[in-house]
């Protein structure tokens, strides 16, 4: 990707990462939800390059992969599939806001059309799909026994192998998680939301 694209997409993962605080802006209030919300803003969406942390989960894996559940391995590869699939609608946004001529300014107006023009609806559901099923898992795997002591077993490991971006990740995932028994009313919220703004763009009515 030339400097000139590089630089529309991170102006439009940050653009991004402003609408869903403003669409999740009562979860992130919420003194129960505050944490896992914010864990989801900006772990998941946000304007850098997640090349090193996706690489690191790959080395993860291949050395420690005896030490992680099968459910464990599953939410994590939800959680890169989701930024995997993330990154490439990213780009054929970016793509489209090249063709209409669209800089770096552009209102929600210009990013709601190169989004209806980029026509991937049907990924852009699988998407909404990929982010609540992985919340639920993580949420889930949070609260699996010793977890919070693999995770710190893993870091001493990752170090030598150079995988400590994604232990760090799963840190923080693991510590924001806790802090909220009950994640449905926030993963429904997640579809509903979401699944309402792009029908709406893509004015599909049900």
């Amino acid at each position: 990707m030339d400097e000139d694209r590089l630089k529309l997409k991170r102006r439009l993962q940050e653009f991004q990462l402003e609408r869903l605080k403003s669409t999740y802006a009562d979860f992130l209030d919420d003194p129960v939800y505050g944490r896992l919300c914010t864990f989801f803003t900006t772990h998941l969406y946000r304007a850098e390059d997640f090349t090193a942390r996706n690489e690191s989960f790959k080395k993860l894996v291949h050395a420690f992969e005896s030490a992680f559940g099968t459910e464990m391995l599953h939410s994590i590869s939800l959680l890169l599939e989701a930024h995997e699939l993330s990154e490439a609608l990213d780009d054929d946004v970016v793509e489209q806001f090249v063709k209409m001529g669209v800089g770096l300014d552009f209102d929600m107006s210009a990013y709601e059309r190169a989004y209806l023009l980029a026509d991937k609806y049907k990924p852009r559901v699988r998407q909404i799909e990929l982010l609540v099923e992985a919340v639920r898992f993580v949420h889930r795997i949070a609260f699996f026994p010793f977890i919070g002591l693999l995770l710190k077993t893993l870091h001493a490991g990752a170090v030598i192998i150079g995988a400590t971006p994604m232990v760090q990740f799963l840190q923080d995932g693991y510590a924001a998680f806790r802090t909220c028994k009950d994640v449905g009313p926030f993963a429904e919220a997640i579809r509903d939301r979401e699944m309402v703004r792009l029908d709406r763009i893509y004015g599909v009515k049900k």
